[in-house]
């Protein structure tokens, strides 16, 4: 939708001198659009999301901002003719430290310039439109515990709570049983990342190598199933921020430097594919395509396996949470919203 459009039909007053007809105001309509792009300036470049409300000439929304260690801001402002201008929030802090001012061109992509005035920035920015899809839930269930991730092994699905694994029948949500898995004899360990590859669940065990020039960090992969751990290990160069198995390969939600890496079962890097994604903090595979899912901007992602971001999903919320886990069943996705001592979770189905 060409923003320009929008605002010249808003805020009209249909006015009549006759009693009969009495003066109507056209309350102002509200849109969303979402852009994904990329910034380029002196200092470096990197990834922008941004997604964007209008209420008649009024604007807000939110940004995250890549490459690595990503920024999020809430923003307020206004557009004009075929421009809109932005700035951070005045309740979240000083406008004069953020601004971004866009273009919209007739196909609705945009460009303009971003301003970080802390970092003493100032980049070209171009992005394109993002379709959004809905997601809507068919099932809620309410975990007592603080879930961190989850995974669906084909039956059930798998909770990584604090001190174990739950596993739930997913269409009822009932609690089957709780695996403890240890990574020694007297240590349980309880992944942040899952992955279930057919056979086995794969979590990731952080590990920080120290060396002359600092420190690495880098994790093994290790498999495991209800009976306890398997002997199955991969060594990876960096720690998944989210993992998958799409039927033949492993794949990696990097952050450092951002991509979706494939390995295989040496921990070699296969393949890497940027998808712009600059807070992704979990990973799915549905079969068909990928599934992304934000941690600063919380959204999910729609991503094609040649790693484009095809669609943004809006998250349902029933309060203040963490925004937590991702898990596909079939045409199901599910994630948490995790406050702590309890977290609800969603069984969605995308339309």
């Amino acid at each position: 939708m060409r923003l320009a459009s929008a605002v010249s039909l808003l805020g009209l007053l249909a006015i009549s001198c006759s009693d009969d007809n009495p003066t109507k105001a056209t309350l102002p309509t509200t849109t969303k659009q979402a852009w994904i792009g990329t910034y380029t300036s002196g200092l470096g470049s990197g990834d922008v999301i941004l997604d964007i409300t209008q209420t008649g000439s009024s604007l807000a929304g939110e940004v995250v901002i890549g490459p690595t260690a990503s920024t999020y801001a809430r923003l307020t402002g206004v557009v004009s003719s075929d421009s809109m201008f932005l700035s951070l929030d005045p309740a979240v802090g000083n406008p004069a430290i953020f601004s971004l001012r866009l273009e919209v061109h007739s196909d609705t992509t945009c460009s303009g310039t971003m301003t970080v005035a802390s970092a003493g920035m100032t980049a070209d920015v171009t992005c394109r439109p993002l379709p959004r899809r809905t997601v809507d839930t068919d099932e809620t269930h309410e975990i007592p515990s603080s879930v961190v991730t989850m995974v669906y092994d084909g039956s059930l699905i798998w909770l990584s709570a604090s001190e174990d694994y739950a596993r739930i029948e997913p269409s009822t949500g009932a609690v089957v049983d709780h695996v403890v898995i240890h990574h020694e004899p007297a240590a349980v360990w309880v992944s942040t990342e899952l992955m279930y590859d057919g056979t086995v669940v794969w979590g990731m065990y952080p590990i920080t190598i120290g060396g002359p020039g600092g420190n690495t960090n880098v994790a093994d992969l290790l498999g495991f199933t209800a009976a306890g751990r398997t002997p199955d290990s991969i060594r990876v160069d960096h720690r998944p921020h989210g993992m998958a198995y799409d039927g033949s390969r492993y794949w990696s939600l990097r952050n450092e430097p951002g991509a979706l890496t494939s390995f295989d079962r040496t921990g070699a890097i296969t393949d890497s594919l940027h998808v712009g994604i600059p807070d992704g903090s979990d990973l799915g595979f549905d079969g068909s395509r990928f599934w992304v899912l934000g941690f600063s901007l919380e959204r999910l992602y729609e991503v094609s396996t040649a790693g484009e971001v095809v669609a943004i999903c809006d998250l349902p919320s029933t309060g203040p949470s963490f925004k937590v886990g991702l898990a596909t069943e079939g045409s199901h996705i599910w994630f948490g919203e995790d406050r702590i001592s309890s977290t609800t979770l969603h069984r969605m189905t995308l339309r």
